[in-house]
């Protein structure tokens, strides 16, 4: 059973839910409850890293700048990547990513090949490529992707892919496939975040009252330009 997509264990929007005893951590006093908000995706983040096996001094190349992007970029750059970079459409992802501890920002809209773009200001292709999008774009990312490199699936989008093996085998990629984390990711970035070591800096776009949250969940059913919502009293 995995808390947060069983039938079983509802409540996400209630006063109090039933929680899997396995899964409770105690959250440090210490730690803000905004930050604290923030460990799932941070966690998210440091499982598709962990799934790489992202080596110290990696090139890293991220396609997607909301939540997950971001946060892979945080643990990338904590585990010792020597190049991160983040590719992203829309404008106001953009700007939050170049606030971050990034090497490159990648107007996506401008660069249709970001890994072309990656190799002109780093002298070399990317290791990996984080995919953080969630939509239809392992065939152009086969397509752009040097040999031998790792894709990185963690959008874990839901709509169909057409892509062939032979794209991906002729150029000798590894891809994996993220979903979620695992409970030690959960329990690392609450330790992480309580020590100081790992920030939720640029990760939340707006925090929002009850009242607004049904026009907020309207909006977010659409194209939009925000990374994390939170709920506040």
């Amino acid at each position: 059973m995995v808390q947060g997509f069983n039938l079983e264990l509802p409540g996400a929007y209630a006063e109090y839910a039933t929680c899997l005893a396995t899964l409770a951590l105690k959250v440090p006093a210490s730690l803000d409850e905004q930050d604290a908000a923030i460990i799932e995706p941070l966690a998210v983040g440091l499982g598709a890293c962990r799934t790489a096996g992202v080596p110290l001094g990696a090139r890293i190349l991220i396609v997607g700048a909301g939540i997950i992007g971001l946060s892979v970029a945080k643990w990338a750059r904590f585990i010792g990547a020597s190049v991160v970079a983040v590719s992203e459409l829309r404008t106001a992802r953009i700007e939050r990513a170049g606030q971050m501890d990034v090497d490159l920002v990648i107007d996506a809209a401008r660069y249709v090949n970001p890994v072309a773009e990656f190799e002109q200001h780093a002298g070399h292709p990317p290791d990996v490529i984080f995919e953080c999008v969630g939509a239809p774009i392992i065939h152009k990312l086969i397509e752009m992707a040097p040999t031998n490199v790792n894709l990185v699936l963690v959008g874990a989008g839901m709509q169909a892919e057409q892509f062939t093996v032979f794209a991906a085998a002729r150029k000798r990629l590894r891809m994996s496939f993220v979903m979620g984390y695992e409970p030690d990711d959960f329990s690392f970035a609450l330790k992480m975040l309580a020590a100081g070591r790992i920030s939720t800096a640029q990760m939340v776009s707006r925090c929002v009252g009850l009242d607004e949250l049904p026009a907020m969940f309207e909006t977010l059913q659409k194209p939009h330009d925000h990374c994390k919502v939170l709920i506040t009293p």
